[in-house]
């Protein structure tokens, strides 16, 4: 998933510097980063696991936490691509 959003963004950001649109400021682009973080925390968690099982809820709830936030990045990717 992480590999997935990453080479998104890398799309995502040259279409926009070849459209001359500022390229940090929109909220898709604000939550797609902090999107590409947690799933980046969430990828370290499991080599954690075996000292802290405790984690394992963590990476669940984690994971579920990402999935509502790349809905809400979905509907403003859908606002931002209406609004060319």
């Amino acid at each position: 998933m992480f590999i997935f959003f990453a080479l998104d963004a890398a799309g995502g950001i040259t279409s926009l510097l070849t459209s001359d649109k500022p390229i940090f400021e929109s909220p898709h682009a604000v939550t797609g980063i902090i999107g590409l973080a947690l799933l980046t925390l969430q990828s370290i968690l499991p080599a954690l696991f075996e000292g802290n099982p405790g984690l394992r809820n963590l990476h669940g709830i984690l994971g579920s936490g990402i999935m509502t936030l790349f809905l809400v990045h979905a509907a403003l990717g859908l606002q931002l691509g209406l609004s060319y």
